[in-house]
């Protein structure tokens, strides 16, 4: 039995599965815009948007590239997801 995690039970996610593709569209459209309103909210008062799950780095041929950051497993074992600021907008 799979365990349910966050990407499980992203609203669009559980649309996409159910075949409702134009729902899905309008949800994802949705999330993405309430991240660019943010982005935009973060700017204006001088802040930087920092990744949550990743960090940037360069690989071997000097071409940057995102990495993973461990964090995901961190916040999932303790106390979980219920306590994350902007749940929807990640």
């Amino acid at each position: 039995m799979l365990k349910v995690n966050f990407f499980m039970s992203r609203d669009f996610v559980r649309l996409l599965e159910e075949g409702k593709i134009e729902e899905t569209d309008k949800r994802k459209d949705e999330v993405e815009e309430k991240q660019r309103e943010r982005r935009k909210q973060m700017a204006k008062r001088g802040e930087d948007h920092i990744p949550r799950f990743f960090r940037k780095s360069l690989d071997a041929a000097g071409r940057e590239v995102w990495l993973f950051n461990g964090t995901y497993w961190k916040i999932r074992e303790n106390p979980g997801f219920a306590n994350v600021a902007n749940m929807e907008l990640w």
